[in-house]
């Protein structure tokens, strides 16, 4: 029975550690939140209490072993650390890290309308923490699975609410987005089927225009023309899985 630590229990890592554990692995998952600690044990998925930001939170990794680890923490928690640099301390202090998991983002592609694959240069100017932590990721460990997610969506996480107006912007590009059920079906069928480690786009091909999209989902919309965005090629992922997304529509 294999090991994995899933660091965040939120909109990915909470529904990933289940599906693990349907698939046999030994889970642990990382939560800040007391209540659901409970609510996991009772399903069989160790919990460990764990704030990015509390210095003595780390010792409890001091010389444990697992065979994957999965970085699913929101680089916006990181408060006291960078993200890169809280993924480091834990693994610096892991006696076994065979395999890492990380959830990346498509954000780390210019948004210049070009089509984007796994080979795509035309990354973000800016050193964000995303792009930061795959360098890390990419330099030390050859065993890595990361997995740049386009725009998560769920029942409970329509992108019509990503809208604080009825406003929208570049109303002429095309959307990126992915099921949250998707991605942990994904992840899931990428470790157990073994797939080649590396670098890997996870969005739905379905890429209607924002006024295609949204014309029917918000309350008398306001479409401002402009192209500014980017098309994600999420192909190189078929050639492996052979995974059939979910619609966008819901």
């Amino acid at each position: 029975m294999k090991t994995i630590l899933i660091i965040a229990s939120g909109f990915i890592g909470l529904p990933l550690a289940i599906r693990l554990l349907e698939e046999g692995f030994i889970v642990t998952i990382s939560t800040t939140q007391s209540d659901k600690r409970t609510d996991l044990e009772k399903l069989g998925i160790i919990t460990i209490k764990f704030n990015s930001n509390e210095e003595d939170d780390y010792l409890q990794f001091i010389n444990c072993s697992y065979d994957y680890i999965v970085y699913a923490l929101p680089p916006s928690v990181c408060k006291k650390y960078t993200y890169n640099s809280v993924l480091q301390k834990i693994t610096s202090l892991l006696a076994k890290c065979e395999n890492i998991v990380f959830t990346s983002s498509i954000s780390v592609y210019r948004n210049n309308g070009n089509l984007h694959n796994e080979m795509s240069t035309d990354l973000t100017i800016n050193k964000t923490p995303v792009l930061e932590t795959e360098k890390f990721i990419i330099e030390k460990y050859y065993r890595h699975y990361i997995f740049r997610l386009a725009g998560l969506i769920g029942e409970n996480r329509h992108p019509k609410f990503f809208f604080k107006s009825a406003m929208i912007e570049n109303s002429n590009q095309v959307v990126n987005l992915v099921c949250g059920s998707d991605v942990v079906e994904i992840i899931t069928l990428s470790i157990t089927k073994n797939i080649p480690f590396g670098i890997y786009n996870v969005c739905s091909p379905e890429h209607p225009t924002k006024i295609e999209y949204y014309k029917n989902q918000i309350i008398k919309p306001i479409f401002i023309d402009g192209t500014l965005g980017k098309v994600i090629d999420s192909s190189k992922l078929d050639g492996f899985l052979n995974y059939r997304y979910k619609s966008i529509y819901f």
